[in-house]
């Protein structure tokens, strides 16, 4: 399994089209947990509890998101 960070930027359109066809967007393996980088809110079919997504259009509140419970919650 490779750690290597995939940069690709994920506008609003691909995460969309990714969320249709069935595709997760990118994460970054961290042996227990998984960073996301995404644009709007993070699905929650997306990732497993105790990973984290950190939006690039959040505001207060809502920049770095932590999975629990198969639900993101805002945290900061």
């Amino acid at each position: 399994m490779s750690n290597e960070f995939d940069d690709r930027v994920l506008d609003q359109a691909s995460y969309a089209f990714r969320e249709i066809i069935g595709q997760k967007p990118l994460g970054f393996p961290l042996g227990v947990l998984t960073l996301y980088g995404v644009t709007g809110a993070p699905s929650n079919s997306i990732g497993n509890n105790g990973d984290f997504t950190f939006r690039k259009d959040g505001g207060a509140g809502t920049r770095i998101y932590f999975k629990t419970g198969g639900a993101w919650t805002g945290i900061v």
